[in-house]
């Protein structure tokens, strides 16, 4: 029996092999689980002056490729472009490629992958039955995107206008619980599918016991200043505490450290130690810290942490993004409060057995890899058993 065929379209970094990136990790493994039940083909968007390189990986997969032109941006040609978009028929040139593109590899499915790219899939979602890997909205960063009051209203307009249109995907699919409104606000048509973000089993393969080591370790883009500035402020704290159980902090940060870092360094309260084997570090520690104070999805650390037995401790923030307990995480809304948290949890073993132990039970009952390559399969044959005649490549809907 022939097999169906499914289209995966991204950016080519979704595509590559670039380390230490979550996105790509899974949205990789995503594509071997789509492999293993149809044929897949692949679709890259790439942005002007991106030279990113497609993973090896894929070579033997059916492979096109398009480049995204975008407008000049500017309040009045993002609410125009927002319009355009909305009116079902309109298609850009560039699109014309894409959906041509799409066309020469004839899927029976398209599944589109975010959170980067949004808009950029519209025609793909007119014309075949499509599943969005939605993700989350990573506009609430300020780094990545301006907060003032009008820009947040701005985006909010564009938002509204774009998801009129019926050029929607039949399910958009979430990794974290929180992102669950951005999701309908975008796609209020599409099915809303929670995905929660999983660690391969065979990376990180859940401890038998708790961790038994010595010590805080902190691991993640520590060169970030969301991930940063919530242990400059702690260790600003401690400095003048005397065998604070954070001083000597071990930082596993392979892209480097924040500036708001240096001076710890160089006082020896934080051990900068890049190229470690992360799983290790872990294990050979009494306490993970997750010090980002703010964040959108989740954090992907904290499960490292509960798989490898090691109680985590941080900020509310990252402590709801994964809907921890107030026993599996230890959580405080200030540097002072996680602080003490840290001190409670080195003085008292027991405190950290307990907290292992419920880390373990988070994994298995809210992150069960299993259950989401399952559920993950479910939508995309539930997508797959709409399916109608593709649109012509250059034909439009009134």
């Amino acid at each position: 029996m022939e097999r169906e065929r499914v289209l995966v379209a991204g950016r080519p970094i979704d595509l590559s092999d670039v380390p230490f990136d979550a996105f790509v990790e899974r949205h990789g493994r995503f594509i071997e689980l789509l492999r293993e039940h149809f044929d897949v083909c692949l679709l890259g968007l790439r942005d002007v002056g991106d030279s990113t390189v497609v993973s090896g990986r894929w070579s033997a997969l059916p492979y096109r490729e398009v480049t995204i032109e975008r407008a000049e941006s500017s309040r009045r040609r993002r609410v125009l472009d927002a319009v355009h978009a909305g009116r079902d028929g309109n298609i850009d040139p560039w699109e014309r490629d894409l959906v041509g593109a799409a066309a020469t590899l004839d899927p029976h499915a398209v599944i589109t992958l975010g959170p980067w790219l949004n808009r950029e899939y519209r025609s793909l979602h007119e014309r075949y039955p499509s599943v969005h890997l939605f993700e989350e909205d990573l506009s609430r960063m300020r780094e990545l995107a301006p907060q003032s009051p009008q820009a947040r209203a701005l985006r909010r307009l564009v938002v509204s206008i774009e998801s009129r249109s019926t050029r929607q995907p039949i399910a958009a699919c979430y990794l974290a619980r929180q992102e669950a409104h951005g999701v309908r606000r975008r796609h209020p048509t599409a099915e809303a599918v929670y995905l929660p973000y999983t660690l391969d089993p065979q990376n990180w393969p859940i401890a038998a016991t708790p961790v038994s080591g010595s010590g805080v370790v902190v691991v993640g883009n520590l060169s970030q200043f969301r991930n940063a500035e919530g242990l400059a402020e702690m260790l600003d704290m401690v400095s003048g505490l005397a065998q604070h159980p954070l001083h000597g902090v071990r930082v596993i940060s392979d892209a480097g450290l924040h500036p708001c870092l240096t001076n710890h360094v160089q006082s020896g309260l934080l051990r900068h130690i890049p190229g470690q084997d992360v799983a290790t570090c872990y294990q050979s520690a009494a306490i993970a810290l997750v010090p980002a104070k703010r964040l959108t999805g989740l954090k992907t650390t904290v499960l490292q942490a509960w798989a490898m037995g090691c109680p985590v401790v941080g900020f509310s923030a990252t402590a709801q993004s994964v809907g921890a307990t107030a026993t599996s995480m230890r959580s405080g809304d200030t540097a002072a409060q996680v602080l003490g948290h840290i001190e409670d949890l080195t003085q008292f073993p027991q405190q950290r057995t307990e907290s292992a132990l419920a880390g373990f039970d988070m994994l298995r009952d809210h992150f069960e890899d299993r259950r989401v390559q399952h559920d993950f399969l479910s939508v995309v044959r539930s997508a797959l058993s709409t399916r109608q005649p593709a649109l012509h490549p250059t034909s439009s809907r009134s």
